[in-house]
């Protein structure tokens, strides 16, 4: 179909530049999912290293009296919390500064609606 009228050549020019919007902004959303699943799967697998850390540690500390083990578990129970505390923070939580997912796509579809109800109403 080939448009005839002006009217006609905006409209799809106005559906072409909201699917290239959509598919820019599907990418971002894409990686940035792609980012934040790597940073949980890490978060939790730092997480299950304290867990074994903190056990490995409670159990030496209840075997032996040898205190210097007892507290290299309990610092590496620490570091791998503070490493799985520092991975969900730093790549799990969606950056304020972007905005809700697709907010784009979103601003020009009311701008273009706005614009059909004003010209051919």
């Amino acid at each position: 179909m080939i448009a005839e009228s002006p009217i006609e050549q905006h409209w799809f020019g106005l559906v072409e530049d909201h699917l290239e919007l959509a598919k820019l902004e599907f990418r971002y959303e894409a990686a940035a999912d792609k980012r934040r699943l790597r940073a949980v799967a890490g978060s939790w697998a730092s997480g299950f290293l304290a867990l074994l850390s903190i056990q490995a540690a409670l159990m030496a500390a209840l075997w032996r009296v040898g205190v210097a083990l007892y507290w290299s578990g309990a610092g590496f129970g620490l570091m791998w919390s503070l490493v799985t505390i520092g991975v969900y923070r730093y790549g799990g939580i969606r950056d304020p500064k972007v905005g809700a997912p697709f907010e784009g796509t979103r601003a020009e579809l009311r701008k273009s609606w706005k614009w059909i109800r004003q010209n051919i109403s």
